[in-house]
Order: C-alpha cells, then sequence, then structure tokens
C-alpha cells in the first residue's frame, strides 16, 4: 500500500516536472565601438549578455554578415564559453574590410545534460566508437543573438 502511494506521488511529480514549459533562452549583442588591438589592427567590440535565469553556451564560432551581398561569413572565435545568468562578455571581432554595412550573429544553447553528453563523447574520442551517435542527444544551437546593422 505505502509502495503504491509511493510511486504514484514520484509519478505526479515526474509528470510535474516534464510538463512544465523549459525556460526561454535569451542573449543579446551590442555594438559597442571601434577600437585598435595590440598589433594596430581595428577591431570591433561587442558587448554578449545572457539575458537568460540560466547559464548557457555561447559557441566558439559566429557569423559576420554583409548587408549589400547578403553573404554570412563564419568566423571561429575562440572555445566555447558558458555565461551565467545576465552576466556579460566583452568580445573583439576583426572588421571587415570592404566597407560595406555589417553585423555579427552569435550562437547559443543551453548548459545541461545534453551539453555535457555531447563533451563527453567528442572530449573522450574512444565513445565515438562504442556508442553510436544516434543514442547520444545532439546539441543544437537554440538560440541566435545578432547585432543592429554597423555602418563602417
Amino acid at each position: 500500500m505505502v509502495a503504491g502511494l509511493f510511486l504514484v506521488a514520484a509519478g505526479a511529480v515526474a509528470l510535474w516536472l516534464w510538463s512544465r514549459p523549459a525556460p526561454v533562452l535569451r542573449a543579446s549583442v551590442t555594438f559597442a565601438g571601434y577600437t585598435n588591438s595590440a598589433t594596430g589592427a581595428r577591431v570591433a567590440t561587442f558587448s554578449v549578455t545572457n539575458l537568460s535565469t540560466m547559464s548557457v553556451r555561447r559557441w566558439d564560432f559566429c557569423e559576420i554578415e554583409d548587408r549589400e551581398t547578403g553573404a554570412a561569413t563564419e568566423f571561429h572565435i575562440g572555445p566555447d564559453t558558458f555565461l551565467a545568468p545576465q552576466s556579460v562578455e566583452i568580445m573583439v571581432l576583426p572588421v571587415p574590410t570592404n566597407q560595406a554595412p555589417w553585423r555579427v550573429t552569435f550562437h547559443f544553447s543551453r548548459k545541461g545534460w545534453r551539453q555535457r553528453a555531447s563533451d563527453v563523447r567528442s572530449q573522450w574520442r574512444f565513445l565515438a566508437r562504442i556508442i553510436p551517435q544516434r543514442f547520444l542527444p545532439t546539441l543544437p544551437v537554440e538560440h541566435q543573438a545578432r547585432s543592429d546593422w554597423i555602418t563602417p
């Protein structure tokens, strides 16, 4: 009898947890201005803010989009970074040389069990041979934050 009540209560709690909507992943990108790098090259600085109530992963790449051609160039910006809720990261990017208006897009996903499982599989290569990819969750880009168009 007690075991049956316990199972019903556990099932109700599990159902309640799974039925709750996931927190919304939100981030913003704000152009802060131009400056010069240590080598004298002109660079653009951006403020990247995690507006979520949870930690998020900012992926290790961004896209720089040209307004005139519509072309987007993927740019590697170092390792993935985890941003705590409401935290800010300053990013420095090279300025496109074609003098056309441009903007940057950063990519984000939730920090959690999917991210940990994906990281373990990619860090320990032997797991890729043991555990087929279809049995591990994928870690999608869940949110993109774009800056406004920037005129050089």
